[in-house]
Formats: structure tokens, sequence, C-alpha cells
């Protein structure tokens, strides 16, 4: 099976489960994340006006030059978990999909050469010992649950312009199961790219002061705190996703949508176009750049799982005319 149909298949899975789990009053649904973005909304979308775009527009009687105005805002796009196994998995709709679709989905990767250790449930097991060094995660970036047009209709947030997102809804961008053969074995990464050896990149507020490294991008960590693991999981798997295309299994975001002229930005590690919300454990009303505050104070399930909103930097302006000739920054 190819992989890319096994994660669009997964995807559309995500979509079709929504409608016949039942959700525990303890546990985190779509609902719940849908909620909590809304709460951030004021706090972490920064809207402004930050130039114009000029177009030339043509009809049977001439041309003539028009503008239309150039935005930036942040926007949640995309659901990040991470936690020990799929078993734990912390957004229940996900959790329920994937037990049941895990057995065919790792019979599939077989056929691209999955070690059995991997492909049989290889991972370390659950119960780490509390101050264990050695650490191992499984991560997934899934798309908000809704359009941001959408999110915003159910608020009193009121923007004139906004930017379309990158993603779409309930859209498996990254499973890291699907990636068994480089994120349950770092050395195959090293191997494809020697640089990684003197990669330096590390996540944490400050070099006297970090966490881990970013590279190999795997879900194997040497660190006893459980969140600090789970915060450079995170970054691992942001990179993957938006870095280089270096061998990973992820679906690639959409880029320029119709009706508007976007300008991304290159994926730059610790840029500020990705901003971070906590909504598992804890559910945060605010956005940060991964690790920017230190290492921050939260409850810990037993379960060691964790879930973020990445909130992506948008700049744009809507189509004016046929022809694109420019913008000008203020």
């Amino acid at each position: 099976m190819n992989i890319s149909r096994q994660l669009c298949r997964t995807s559309i899975a995500i979509v079709l489960s929504l409608s016949f789990t039942s959700i525990r009053a303890s546990d985190i649904s779509s609902h719940d994340v849908v909620q909590t973005a809304t709460a951030a909304l004021a706090e972490c979308m920064d809207w402004q006006f930050v130039g114009t775009c000029y177009w030339l527009r043509c009809d049977l009687s001439g041309c003539w030059e028009t503008t239309t105005p150039k935005v930036s805002h942040y926007q949640p796009e995309i659901v990040l978990s991470v936690y020990p196994d799929v078993r734990v998995h912390p957004w229940t709709e996900v959790k329920s999909l994937y037990q049941g679709i895990k057995k065919e989905a790792l019979d599939a990767l077989r056929l691209y050469g999955l070690p059995n250790t991997a492909a049989s449930g290889g991972a370390p097991p659950l119960n780490f010992h509390k101050r264990s060094m050695l650490r191992f995660f499984e991560t997934d970036l899934i798309g908000f649950p809704v359009p941001f047009g959408t999110l915003l209709s159910t608020t009193l947030v009121d923007v004139p312009v906004f930017c379309q997102g990158q993603t779409n809804p309930f859209v498996a961008y990254y499973q890291s199961e699907l990636d068994a053969n480089l994120w349950r074995q770092p050395m195959l990464e090293t191997i494809a790219d020697v640089s990684i050896l003197a990669d330096t990149a590390y996540v944490g507020p400050s070099p006297s002061d970090f966490w881990g490294f970013l590279r190999p991008r795997c879900g194997f960590i040497l660190q006893t705190d459980p969140l600090k693991a789970a915060m450079v999981i995170a970054a691992r798997a942001v990179d993957v996703l938006l870095g280089r295309i270096d061998g990973h299994i992820r679906i690639a975001l959409d880029h320029g949508q119709a009706g508007e002229r976007s300008f991304e930005n290159e994926y730059r590690f610790k840029s500020k176009d990705q901003l971070f919300q906590f909504i598992h454990p804890i559910k945060e009303n605010h956005c940060a750049s991964l690790g920017s505050g230190g290492t921050p104070t939260l409850p810990l399930d037993h379960n060691n799982t964790f879930m973020w909103l990445i909130w992506n930097r948008s700049e744009c302006c809507k189509v004016g005319g046929s022809i694109y000739l420019g913008d000008i920054d203020f």
C-alpha cells in the first residue's frame, strides 16, 4: 500500500470517527481543542495591517492599477500531540482511530523495510522509571479541527481581512508510527546526513540550560524531566514537518490558496513564525515560542502525554486584479 495513501486514509478516518466516538468528561476532545483556541484568539492572533499589494486590472475599456491591504496574523493550524504510546494518546477521537488502524498501517510499512522490532511494537514500554534518563515518545501533527474563518465566526473578534490556512481539518500531516524507520532508528538520519554530527541546535531557553538537541529527529531522548523531554520531541516533530525533505514520511502543507496571494516565510528553527499554546495537561490562553519562557510548571498526568496548538504566522493580501505587480511593507 502506498504510504501517502495510508496517510490520507488515516486523515479521512479521523473525520469519520468524530461522529461515532463517545467522549468521557476527562478526555480531551475535538470540541475542547476548538474551545481552547477560541479562548486564546485575542491573545494569540496578533492581527496587523502590514502593507499594500498592487494589481493590474483590465477590462474591455482598458487597464488600471488597484490595491488591496496586506495583513499578517497568527492562526491555529496544527494540533501537536506527544505521547509514549498510542494506547494513551491524549486526543480521544485520534486514540480510538489509531488503535483500530495501527495493525493495517504497520503491515503496510513492512513492505518498505520496517524492522520487525518496530513493526511489532518495538518501542520502549510505557512504564519508564521516574528517574530514567532514556525516554521514548511518539508524536503526530494533525490539522486543526475547523477552518480559521469558521473559528472567527463563533467569536466577537472582528477583522476586515484574514488569510486562509495551510492545513485542512483533521488531516494527519505527520504520524511517527508511519515514519518508524527514521523515528525509531536515529542512526539512519545520521548516516543520511553526516552534518548532523556537527549540528548544535538545541531546545531550551539558553545554551547553559538546554533540554536536548534538535537532531537527530527521533523519538528517543536522554532527559529525566518528562516535560522537557516532550518539548524536545515537539520541536523535532515540527522540524520534520516544516523543514527540508530528507526521507521522513509526511504530507506537505498547502501553499497558496485561491483568491489570495500568500507570503510564506522560509521555515527556521526557533523563529517566531510558529507559536505554541499548551492545551494538555493544562489549557493555557496564551502563546509563546517553544521554551522561550524557561521550563513551565505543569501538573503532569500519569501517562506523560502532552498537546499543543501550533499557531502559524500568515501573511497575505486578497487578489485585486489579474496581474500581481508587487507589494510594499510599512
